[in-house]
C-alpha cells in the first residue's frame, strides 16, 4: 500500500465526486484491513457457494487481495485508489485509472450493507459527467454473471469485447 497519495486538487479526476453525497479521499495505510474486509465480503459469497469452506476461504481471499494489490498499483499507475466514505463511515472503494481518452473504472465495491442504495450509480454516473466534460470515455472490464453489468448497462455501457471471462464495457457521450 505504501504509494504517493494522488492529489485530488489536481486534474484529471479533481472533483468528479463533488456535490454528492459520498466522500471519496484516498486510501492509506490505515485501511488495509477494511479493504481485506471489503475483499472478503466482495468475493466470499460466491466462494462459499461454490463449496469451498470458510477457512480455505478466508486464507485464499487473502493471499488473492495481496496480489490484487499489487497488480492494481503494477499496471495503473496514476490510478485514484479512493475509499469511499459517507459520515465518516467507510463503505467501500473505487478505483480509477484515467488517461486522456478513457476513464478506467478498475474496480468499485462496498460493503454488503451499504449495496442497492444507488450509491455506486450515483458515482459512476459522476463519473461520466467528468469524463464527458474531457471528451473521453469511460471503460471497465465486469463479469457478464455480475449483477454490475446490469447496472452499467442501465448506465448507457455497451459490450465491446466478450472475448474473454470477462466482458470489456464502455459508454461515451
Amino acid at each position: 500500500m505504501g504509494r504517493a497519495p494522488l492529489d485530488l486538487a489536481t486534474p484529471p479526476l479533481a472533483g468528479f465526486a463533488a456535490g454528492l453525497p459520498l466522500r471519496l479521499r484516498t486510501e492509506l495505510e490505515d485501511d488495509a484491513g477494511f479493504l481485506m474486509e471489503l475483499h472478503r465480503a466482495m468475493q466470499g459469497e460466491e466462494m462459499i457457494r461454490a463449496g469451498f469452506g470458510p477457512v480455505f476461504t478466508r486464507l485464499f481471499l487473502d493471499y488473492q487481495f495481496m496480489l490484487q494489490c499489487d497488480y492494481y498499483r503494477a499496471n495503473y499507475k496514476g490510478a485514484g485508489f479512493f475509499v469511499i466514505e459517507k459520515e465518516e463511515e467507510r463503505l467501500g472503494r473505487i478505483y480509477i485509472h484515467p488517461s486522456r481518452s478513457d476513464y478506467r473504472l478498475v474496480d468499485i465495491g462496498f460493503m454488503p450493507q451499504w449495496r442497492n442504495r444507488g450509491f455506486g450509480g450515483c458515482l459512476i454516473s459522476a463519473l461520466q459527467s467528468h469524463a464527458a466534460g474531457r471528451g473521453a470515455k469511460v471503460s471497465l472490464h465486469v463479469d457478464p454473471e455480475n449483477r454490475a453489468a446490469r447496472l452499467y448497462a442501465r448506465l448507457g455501457f455497451v459490450v465491446v469485447d466478450r472475448d474473454s471471462p470477462h466482458w470489456r464495457m464502455e459508454w461515451q457521450a
